[in-house]
């Protein structure tokens, strides 16, 4: 498992990286999502509000890491088909990241804890299912 690591197509994880953060951007934007993951998690922009540098880096970050993890997974299990990257993409999404989002989104401030965990689940879930169909296909 660990000889994965020497085999990663650095490319097609930087491709994957960056998919998976502009999905985050569609998918979190007022025209999709946004409206309501902030009715989900209580927060009510205050007039001239803007995202600091952390709102874009962090995410960055999670998807760099959930594409390397996703590639060595890829890699490990000889995964060759774009059917199999979804599989794959799929049981990672909704075993490991939509449980996380559940589990962190029921706290006692979350106004609205199944939603939020329904849109954060669900985008992660399609997130590392694009980094697996990117990086399988880019074998």
């Amino acid at each position: 498992m660990f000889t994965a690591f020497a085999h990663l197509n650095w490319l097609a994880i930087v491709l994957a990286t960056v998919a998976y953060f502009i999905l985050g951007g569609l998918w979190f934007a007022p025209f999709l999502f946004g409206k309501l993951w902030h009715q989900a998690i209580g927060f009510e922009k205050p007039k001239g509000w803007k995202p600091t540098t952390k709102y874009y880096v962090g995410p960055l970050v999670g998807c760099f890491v959930a594409s390397v993890a996703t590639a060595i997974l890829v890699t490990a299990f000889v995964i060759q088909t774009s059917i199999q990257a979804i599989i794959l993409g799929f049981i990672v999404g909704v075993g490991y990241a939509g449980s996380v989002s559940f589990v962190n989104a029921i706290t006692p401030k979350t106004p609205r804890p199944f939603l939020q965990g329904t849109i954060v689940g669900a985008y992660h879930t399609l997130g590392i299912i694009l980094a697996a169909v990117i990086i399988v296909a880019m074998r």
